[in-house]
Order: structure tokens, then C-alpha cells, then sequence
């Protein structure tokens, strides 16, 4: 028994080795979020949850300069000013392309929670478009079952899609299921669900952001392509 126990620690410390700094933290971030099970979490938490991917980046002694071209690093930066004609629905950064910054990178917090997606770039500055933007639709995946929706921007952001026949309820979490960002970050939690529509083939759901844009002050940007 004891034997196996050193085998099995072993292997622990092997893991947890070779999956470096950003590999430890999405363990401990994942083991953070059974724990608060699912309840919402607040702006501090995720500006917490900023700081320490960061602080573990730098115990890395990451190289900044190359690594943000290999996936999964990240690049952080500064929110320079909202622009309120828009309702909060773009943001300017202090990273453009100097800086290893592309179009398509997801802005998140921690590297977990999605906020938005860098949709121009400039040499030393990016625009950001936050999700729940007029013009942005991403298909989405709710629930501990997965159901499929379609996450659909305005003044009051929806998902839509919903086979009717699918249970969800108040609470449940939404996380990504598009092409064209990493599989399942967190977006947010269902706040109502619907009576079904359109025929009776659908139904949809509100859905509440787990920040404010307004406090958005570091985002996150993760390194990703979609080869």
C-alpha cells in the first residue's frame, strides 16, 4: 500500500512538473470553481484570478517576446478608455501589434472567463469588441448537459436556439462552443428562461455576465489559433 502511494505521488509531481506554471494554475482555478460550485463569481475574484495567472507567468520566468506566439501564453494589457457611445461594447489596450497582439485573440479574465475578442489591430493599440456587443453572435453550450444555443448581442443579450424539449434552469453555466475561440471558457450564467417559441421548436434564456464593463481595467488576451 505504501508502495503504491509513493507511485502514485510520484506521478502527481511528474504531472504537475511538466504542465509548468499556466498548467498548475487551470488546476488550481478548476479546483477553486467545484468548490464555489455555482454561484456567480464577482470582479474581485476574476481580477484575483488575473493577478495570479500573471504572478504565475512570472515565476515561469516566461520570455514574453517569443512565447506569446506559441499557444497558450498570454499577453496583458490595459484598458486605455470605454467608449460610451456604444454602450460599453468596445474597449482600447495598451498591446497592438509590437506587441504580438492579433485580430481574433480572446480577452479574458484569468485566462477562463471570456469578455471579448480583439477585432482590430494597431501597432500599439487593439480594439476589443466585449461579448453581448450588437454585432457579435457565438454559439454557445449551457448547462451541465451542454445544450446547444446561439448567444445573441443587443441591448439586453439573449441565447436563442434552444431546442424546446432541453432542460435549463436559473444558474446554469454558459460557456463557449465556437470555431472560431478555445472550447468551453466560461461566458457566464443563465438569469431566465423563457416560455418556448417560435413554434414551439425553441425557447430562449437571458444570461448575466459575471462582471461589470464598466470596473474592465486588465484583460487577459490568450495566444490562440484556431490551427
Amino acid at each position: 500500500m505504501r508502495h503504491s502511494l509513493t507511485i502514485l505521488f510520484a506521478i502527481i509531481g511528474i504531472i504537475f512538473i511538466t504542465i509548468g506554471a499556466q498548467g498548475r494554475y487551470r488546476v488550481f482555478l478548476a479546483f477553486a470553481r467545484i468548490m464555489q460550485g455555482s454561484n456567480p463569481i464577482d470582479y474581485e475574484t476574476l481580477r484575483a484570478e488575473n493577478n495570479a495567472l500573471k504572478t504565475a507567468l512570472m515565476q515561469a520566468k516566461v520570455d514574453t517576446s517569443f512565447a506569446r506566439q506559441e499557444n497558450d501564453a498570454i499577453i496583458f494589457a490595459d484598458v486605455f478608455a470605454l467608449y460610451p457611445f456604444n454602450g460599453y461594447k468596445i474597449v482600447r489596450i495598451d498591446k497592438g501589434l509590437v506587441d504580438g497582439m492579433r485580430i481574433g485573440y480572446p480577452a479574458t479574465f484569468g485566462g477562463s472567463v471570456l469578455v471579448g475578442q480583439v477585432t482590430d489591430v494597431r501597432n500599439t493599440y487593439s480594439i476589443v469588441r466585449i461579448v453581448g456587443s450588437p454585432d457579435w453572435q457565438i454559439p454557445v453550450r449551457v448547462g451541465p448537459h451542454k445544450i446547444a444555443g446561439l448567444l445573441v448581442g443587443g441591448t439586453v443579450p439573449r441565447i436563442t436556439m434552444i431546442p424546446a424539449d432541453k432542460n435549463i434552469a436559473v444558474g446554469d453555466a454558459v460557456i463557449s462552443a465556437s470555431s472560431e475561440l478555445p472550447y468551453g471558457l466560461t461566458i457566464g450564467t443563465v438569469s431566465t428562461v423563457s416560455a418556448t417559441t417560435e413554434g414551439g421548436v425553441f425557447k430562449d434564456a437571458g444570461i448575466a455576465f459575471p462582471y461589470d464593463t464598466r470596473d474592465i481595467a486588465e484583460l487577459a488576451f490568450m495566444v490562440w489559433k484556431r490551427d
